[in-house]
Order: structure tokens, then C-alpha cells, then sequence
């Protein structure tokens, strides 16, 4: 079995607040849509551990 770190993926699918949620990855970066999405699962886990 590969561990999460050594797979490459092109896409993840994740559970945010119940809510199915896929990652579509690149090979160029794109730094508008990381903050986005780093402040959207800091902003719920920040709501669900209240």
C-alpha cells in the first residue's frame, strides 16, 4: 500500500462540513486559489471546534 505522501494524484476528494469537495491538481501553481482554499478549511475548522 503507497502512503498519501508518495501517490501522485491529479485530483483529491475530501469531506468539508459534510460536503463532498475535489481537488484538482496542476502542474502550474495557482496561489489566488491555495489562499482561497487554505482560509476556507481554516475558516471550518475554526466553526467546528467552537
Amino acid at each position: 500500500m503507497k502512503s498519501a505522501e508518495n501517490q501522485n494524484r491529479e485530483s483529491l476528494k475530501i469531506i468539508i462540513n459534510g460536503k463532498p469537495v475535489i481537488l484538482q491538481f496542476s502542474s502550474a501553481p495557482n496561489t489566488e486559489a491555495s489562499d482561497f482554499i487554505k482560509q476556507t478549511l481554516i475558516k471550518a475548522y475554526i466553526y467546528k471546534a467552537d
